[in-house]
């Protein structure tokens, strides 16, 4: 890959391939990916959306993971979407197509407890997934976890 472009890591509402065109034109490339060895919760206060929205927790634990996917974005945009979530993004592992890379993701200091996210937020989150093929399986599991609250 280019100097020029990065990997990002998006797991909440920027899945949505409309929300994400709207905050940084196009990408070269998108394509489903997992954080292995993360959770998802819901414990970030979002004036946005009125509501928690999604966060990652590393567990160290091989056996959990968070859907995804990763887009290819100029280094330039990737300042943009730091501008919309506000904290500087993370270097993680991620794995896509079965190969282990490296990818940047937005991962908060939420001390809150976890809870429901709004549903506005969710449906732009399941949508997203749908986007990118995930089975109706994985988009059911991830509507389990944030109603589980």
């Amino acid at each position: 890959m280019d100097a020029s472009n990065t990997w990002y890591f998006a797991y909440g509402s920027n899945l949505n391939m409309g929300q994400m065109m709207t905050r940084v034109g196009e990408w070269t490339v998108c394509k489903r990916a997992v954080a292995r060895g993360y959770k998802l919760v819901f414990n970030v206060q979002s004036r946005r959306w009125g509501g928690l929205a999604a966060n990652l927790v590393k567990t160290n634990n091989i056996d959990d993971k968070v859907y995804g996917a990763i887009y290819r974005i100029l280094k330039e945009k990737l300042d943009v979407l730091t501008q919309y979530e506000g904290v500087e993004p993370t270097a993680i592992h991620i794995e896509a197509d079965g190969i282990q890379t490296m990818a940047k993701a937005y991962i908060f200091r939420a001390s809150g407890e976890p809870g429901r996210p709004p549903d506005a937020y969710l449906e732009v989150m399941l949508v997203g997934l749908g986007q990118h093929g995930y089975s109706e399986e994985v988009i059911e599991k991830v509507k389990k976890l944030a109603k589980s609250h």
